[in-house]
């Protein structure tokens, strides 16, 4: 059992660019949760790009998007009837890189609702932020090493059952023998402190 959930997504093509009006189609349980849907439609009211959609053991669910190539946050808890004000995340940051399914913001909630968001930066970079106060304020923590100079590209991020938080991406620095058909490699780097500090990339 578990809940799942099916994003929608009709283009709506304004002010130079394509815009979308998410749907998030839910169905099925949380397992613990106090309120949790059996089958259920959510509708964005306003437009976003590259979404992704997490819930919590409560039944809230937690979106990040992006607007003008920003990263964006917003949540609907189970006894409210309207999404939360959208709010921007990491201000002053950079910017979000996005392009087909793959590069854009990814989100995971942590067993005690902490959130944490990853995305791309250019090729060469990834950034990550960490919110413990349900998205009012965003921390960004260095992940991967500073000597890596080579490309990277779709970052994402998971929380375990203890905790612990993974973040994940193909990376471009190892090299390649000729005969090696894989140009790249994927890797990981984790946290064991929420997401505060982390260790050593590893391949």
């Amino acid at each position: 059992r578990g809940l799942s959930f099916m994003l929608t997504a009709p283009n709506v093509w304004h002010m130079g660019c394509w815009l979308t009006a998410w749907t998030v189609w839910m169905s099925g349980t949380i397992p613990g949760a106090s309120a949790s849907p059996r089958l259920a439609a959510e509708t964005l009211p306003f437009p976003a790009q590259a979404l992704d959609a997490a819930f919590d053991a409560s039944g809230t669910l937690h979106i990040v998007y992006v607007k003008d190539s920003l990263t964006f946050y917003t949540r609907r808890t189970p006894e409210a009837q309207v999404f939360d004000p959208p709010t921007r995340i990491d201000p002053g940051g950079p910017k979000v890189t996005v392009g087909g399914r793959e590069r854009k913001p990814r989100l995971a909630v942590g067993p005690a609702g902490q959130l944490y968001v990853v995305w791309q930066v250019g090729d060469q970079a990834l950034r990550f932020v960490r919110s413990t106060d349900g998205g009012e304020t965003w921390t960004a923590v260095p992940v991967r090493d500073r000597g890596a100079r080579r490309g990277i590209d779709m970052p994402t991020v998971a929380t375990g059952h203890d905790g612990t938080v993974y973040v994940l991406w193909i990376d471009y620095r190892d090299p390649t023998p000729p005969d090696d058909m894989v140009a790249a490699h994927l890797y990981l780097d984790r946290s064991n402190d929420d997401g505060l500090s982390f260790g050593r990339d590893q391949s």
